[in-house]
């Protein structure tokens, strides 16, 4: 249940509708030294794989409907996106089908 919860947050942090809130210097060494005791990391806290620093999971202040909205926009980004990939490989194919024909002849 955990990795799923953990899957679910990553994906609200990459679509934003989490944010990152970096840890302390101070709070970094008492995390690592947490890890190193093999305790467990406080609620919401989190290492970066990247860099090893520690940081919060913290909500945006959106509401719910914002989020719908934001969420739908990113849709429409995603799906324009698609469409224009769509078009360029099919007119791409157009053109090779095109200049195969007139090889051919």
């Amino acid at each position: 249940m955990a990795d799923l919860k953990k899957e679910l947050q990553d994906s609200f942090l990459d679509l934003g509708i989490l944010e990152k809130e970096m840890c302390t210097n101070r709070e970094n060494k008492e995390y690592r030294k947490m890890q190193k005791d093999n305790a467990p990391l406080p609620e919401g806290v989190r290492q970066s794989p990247d860099t090893y620093q520690y940081y919060r999971v913290k909500k945006t202040d959106l509401s719910e409907e914002e989020i719908d909205r934001l969420l739908c926009y990113r849709r429409t980004l995603y799906l324009r996106s698609i469409k224009n990939s769509m078009i360029f490989f099919v007119g791409l194919s157009i053109i090779s089908l095109i200049c195969l024909l007139l090889l051919l002849r």
